[in-house]
């Protein structure tokens, strides 16, 4: 929603991609879900536990949706979230980049709870996690390598997204190998 009303546009492409999926059925679906702080519903603002559940449940239907397609579904644990913008954090913390970045029991587990919740019921879901090389030693570090991490609150860089491909791979393999 944006100022209280539901994008369409978002029902549509979501149709689309389903009907896509029917028409060709891949061997596996990888969902990447993004933990959304607030949901509407009606016009109305979600308490943040309202949202949490809401969110779970939408993950649910769509995970039952991915595997009536006869897919091996597999989603992506969510990426940590931060309190703030990570670049702007770097830029006034240049002669001690220690500073910046957050501890991962905060900054993951902004984003873990509906993912996990949905994940409770639905043991076939394959799921890749690949935040342990994002926050090394419970910190997840806005520049790692003398390489910026974070482009904003959420969203890696393109360089460092570049860096975790072997990884995301080789975890890809790991979970649908069997299933090709």
């Amino acid at each position: 929603m944006v100022e209280g009303r539901p994008l369409e546009e978002c029902s549509t492409w979501r149709d689309e991609v389903f009907s896509y999926i029917d028409e060709d059925p891949p061997k596996a679906i990888v969902t990447a879900p993004v933990s959304i702080c607030s949901l509407w519903d009606g016009g109305r603002e979600l308490s943040e536990a309202d949202s949490e559940t809401t969110f779970a449940a939408g993950l649910e239907r769509t995970w039952t949706r991915l595997r009536g397609t006869g897919a091996e579904v597999v989603t992506m644990a969510p990426a940590p979230r931060f309190s703030v913008d990570q670049p702007e954090r770097v830029m006034q913390n240049m002669d001690d980049l220690d500073e910046c970045g957050e501890q991962s029991a905060t900054a993951v587990e902004r984003t873990q709870a509906s993912v996990a919740a949905a994940l409770k019921d639905f043991p076939w879901v394959k799921v890749i996690d690949l935040n342990g090389l994002l926050c090394p030693d419970d910190f997840c570090p806005a520049v790692q390598d003398d390489v910026l991490v974070w482009g904003d609150t959420n969203h890696l860089t393109t360089i460092r997204a570049e860096q975790l491909a072997e990884p995301l791979g080789a975890a890809l393999e790991a979970a649908i190998g069997d299933s090709q």
